[in-house]
């Protein structure tokens, strides 16, 4: 019945058909142009859409600057508690040089009794 080799497509059928594909194309276009601007509103009133984001980044910026205050303390506290382990080290090779003292006076006193007992045993005359 229809054979495409007998459509016989002359300069007029085809310069219609082009300018019946452009105004389509035109109109697609145009479409697409007005329903991004619909949906892009937002941005032609002086950026009041993003003002939510500034309030955000307003609370970011004060988030990070209590972290960096947090660590701050953090930091302080550790030497705090660096200097009172240095204290306790010293205090603790204090104690032990003192009682190591201790130790020997009282090993010498001990040996210093021991030996008046002895003598008070063996000349009982005398003492």
């Amino acid at each position: 019945m229809y054979d495409i080799f007998e459509l016989d497509i002359n300069g007029k059928e085809m310069a219609v058909a082009v300018l019946i594909c452009l105004v389509f194309l035109v109109g697609a276009f145009g479409c697409g142009y007005l329903l991004g601007c619909e949906r892009t509103e937002d941005l032609y009133n002086n950026g009041a859409g993003v003002e939510p984001i500034s309030n955000e980044l307003g609370q970011v910026g004060t988030n990070i600057s209590n972290a960096e205050a947090g660590i701050e303390q953090a930091e302080n506290h550790a030497g705090n508690i660096e200097a009172g382990i240095g204290n306790a080290q010293e205090s603790a090779d204090y104690l032990q040089g003192t009682v190591s003292t201790s130790a020997d006076i009282i090993k010498q006193s001990k040996s210093i009794i021991e030996a008046i007992r002895r003598r008070g045993t063996k000349d009982k005359v005398t003492h």
